[in-house]
């Protein structure tokens, strides 16, 4: 560094109390001196293999650029042409610095020797690069609206970058500075979606020139040959999408969140195989971020362009694998880590089977999005995919969740979801779901979490209208899981907790009557509500 950045790069930074002299002093430095004289731009940068102390260093010089131009900013001192030269190499520099550093990123702090000093590297990176985009950002008020020798894809690659808020890179202050920066640069002066196809061209595709799929052609399609098969994958510790580039899934994510359908087919090669590995990769945390980019996906394209590629198929089979995913005793899966990537897989799912419900077999592109197919016929074909989730999706996942309370409220919630979209023809199901729901109910330590009871009766409530005339089959079963659930908050304290949750059970209770008296008659209902009242007398008010 320099003598003149030695002299004031400790005044600066606190611009708050620079005094009239310092303020004096500072703009004369500014106007006389070569910019490079000020802060030697190439001094910022760092080692392929960097340390703490690196970006310690790097995080200083940060500050400083970042005080610098906000001073320039705030005094609306009017620079040389040198300096908008100066500013946007700078700009330039500081977008590579923001890319993460390469390496197997940690999730998630743990208490392994081996990955303290991981974890120790990473955490320092996060407030390193947090302070070189608060740099970035006055850099780029102070060249606004003129970017001369601005490249724009790396800008807002560096962005965009930091703009998910579950990366381990980003802190939450960089999260919002990401998303300001793209709500006032994109589209103007930024033009989000050709930047996009550049940064899918440019970047991304030599990251995931190698990812294949074996029943996945070259276009994009489905493939019987073997054309794949001898090729040797990547196992996720090589990926370079999870270790030389791990920032690679979030831009993917960030192109595709401003893709239309026009798009999606027109880069349909490259982006399946991509997607279909980030959700092969072992590490949950990605699978999400791959499910999350294949919902895109699925709801821009063109449906019918989905089904003549014939490769639904494949997108199913991948996401009914990450519904294995369980915090089970013998897995490394976190419950937060399966929770979120559950709640994604179950969502893809059911809007997949909503797509291939509309196949009709043709191989060529209709004029219209679908052929018509009455809504009736259309149900029945969606009920057939959404089954095979209930069973070895939901079903399976009650029987091994055990007592982790999150999961078995998310598959509940999943399944009311499912049971709408069914209709009628939810009653292939209707007797194990009964089950199922009626054992949350009876649980003698249900109240212990109202939330995932609230979720049963919800679920329950759509079971009972989506089937209202086989349920009556069930009502008994259904009265005992109510009246069970009454009677344990009957005997808690009285709480707000527990007078909401008798309420949604009066309401539940209310609306089984109402269907039972449709379908049976109302002696039939009366005969029995009289006949528990007998049991307690508390269980009165669950019927009045």
């Amino acid at each position: 560094m320099t003598s003149a950045y030695a002299r004031f790069g400790e005044v600066i930074i606190d611009f708050e109390k620079l005094s009239d002299q310092d303020r004096i002093y500072i703009s004369q430095l500014l106007e006389t001196k070569q910019p490079d004289e000020i802060f030697n731009r190439s001094d910022l940068r760092y080692s392929p293999v960097v340390s703490v102390d690196e970006l310690s260093e790097i995080s200083k010089k940060a500050e400083f650029i970042y005080a610098l131009y906000h001073f320039i900013n705030k005094e609306d001192i009017d620079l040389s042409t040198k300096w908008r030269a100066y500013s946007s190499d700078l700009v330039n520099r500081i977008c590579v610095c923001l890319r993460p550093i390469a390496g197997k990123w940690i999730w998630h702090q743990d208490d392994y020797v081996e990955t303290k000093s991981r974890w120790r590297l990473q955490d320092e990176y996060r407030k390193t690069a947090l302070k070189l985009l608060y740099a970035l950002e006055e850099i780029l008020k102070h060249l606004y609206p003129v970017f001369d020798n601005v490249d724009p894809q790396p800008v807002v690659e560096a962005i965009a970058t930091y703009l998910h808020p579950g990366d381990p890179w980003a802190l939450s202050e960089s999260n919002r500075i990401a998303k300001s920066l793209i709500e006032t640069y994109t589209p103007v002066p930024f033009e989000q979606e050709n930047i996009g196809k550049q940064i899918l061209a440019e970047t991304l595709r030599p990251i995931f020139k190698s990812a294949k799929h074996k029943n996945v052609s070259s276009a994009g399609r489905l493939s019987t040959s073997r054309e794949h098969d001898l090729q040797n994958g990547f196992n996720s510790d090589e990926s370079p999408w999870t270790v030389q580039r791990p920032e690679a899934a979030s831009l993917l994510h960030f192109v595709l969140s401003s893709a239309d359908a026009k798009f999606m087919s027109d880069n349909w090669p490259l982006l399946v195989p991509s997607i279909l590995a980030i959700i092969d990769d072992p590490d949950p945390v990605y699978k999400t971020r791959g499910c999350s980019m294949l919902q895109l996906l699925l709801s821009k394209a063109n449906v019918q362009f989905i089904l003549v590629t014939g490769i639904a198929g494949i997108f199913w089979d991948a996401l009914m694998t990450c519904l294995a995913y369980l915090p089970l005793g013998s897995s490394n899966v976190t419950v937060t880590e399966s929770v979120k990537l559950l709640d994604i897989a179950y969502t893809d799912l059911i809007l997949l089977s909503s797509i291939r419900s509309q196949d009709t077999g043709s191989k060529r592109m209709s004029t219209s999005l679908v052929t018509k197919i009455d809504d009736r016929e259309m149900q029945r074909r969606q009920s057939k995919y959404l089954g095979s989730i209930v069973m070895e999706g939901v079903y399976l996942g009650m029987r091994l969740c055990g007592e982790q309370v999150e999961i078995a409220n998310l598959l509940i919630d999943k399944l009311g979801i499912i049971a709408k979209s069914m209709g009628i023809f939810f009653v292939l199901y209707l007797q194990k779901v009964i089950e199922i729901l009626v054992n949350i109910l009876s649980d003698p330590f249900g109240t212990a979490y109202p939330p995932l009871l609230h979720t049963t009766l919800n679920t329950l409530n759509v079971v009972m209208e989506s089937t209202a005339p086989r349920v009556t089959g069930y009502r008994f079963m259904i009265l005992k899981g109510l009246v069970f659930c009454w009677r344990k908050t009957c005997a808690n304290d009285i709480s707000e907790e527990m007078q909401s949750l008798k309420d949604h059970l009066r309401a539940t209770t209310t609306e089984l009557a109402v269907i039972v008296n449709k379908q049976v008659g109302e002696s039939d209902w009366d005969k029995t509500v009289r006949e528990i009242g007998k049991l307690d007398e508390n269980l009165d008010m669950l019927f009045h």
